[in-house]
């Protein structure tokens, strides 16, 4: 009798990227970390994106999470990472891919109508504090597939939202929202 033997991609093949406040580098390893965005744009699907301590600004577009498996976090060593956007009518983080993580960040949209974090498509959103400040801001909207736990979710300003869950179509899973505090003021 024989004995077979199958091998699958390992977890082993997911990259470690460090990302650093004000970073440069193009390798994203910890002896060379590079900006946030470049360590996100430069992953592949399960990579692991660190984020270390420090405020990172996002100008011009939301970052973007399309890779599945990605996940994103703060430096748990550490104090939580902050990162400011001043996107009207944009998110400063768009989680986009099944089985992404955006986990152990402050996450800050200054912006009239900004939003903090967009989450869709089974991405898992946990341990953040996410602010939208400016009239009709939001902190957080949670599309179908989206699940959101252990997290604060603010909005100042006139007619802001501390959490925004939107409708959903026949056959779409539905949010899961978990241990959320939810605040609005303005």
């Amino acid at each position: 009798m024989g004995l077979a033997l199958l091998v699958g991609p390992a977890a082993a093949d997911a990259a470690q990227r460090y990302a650093a406040p004000g970073a440069a580098g193009v390798t994203c390893k910890q002896s060379e970390p590079c900006s946030l965005e470049d360590a996100i744009n430069g992953a592949s699907a399960n990579d692991e994106i660190i984020v270390t301590a420090g405020e990172y600004s996002i100008t011009g577009a939301p970052i973007n999470v399309v890779y599945g498996g990605l996940q994103i976090h703060g430096d748990f060593d550490g104090p939580m990472p902050r990162v400011v956007a001043h996107l009207g009518g944009l998110p400063a983080i768009r989680m986009n891919a099944p089985g992404a993580a955006l986990t152990y960040l402050a996450v800050i949209n200054e912006e009239t109508e900004g939003v903090g974090v967009d989450c869709f498509n089974q991405s898992t959103v946990e341990r953040v504090s996410a602010l939208g400040a400016g009239e009709g801001a939001a902190a957080f909207r949670a599309f179908p597939g989206c699940l959101v736990r252990d997290s604060l979710l603010r909005g100042q300003g006139t007619n802001a939202l501390g959490l925004e869950s939107l409708a959903i179509a026949a056959g779409e899973p539905p949010s899961v929202i978990l241990n959320v505090t939810a605040l609005a003021s303005g």
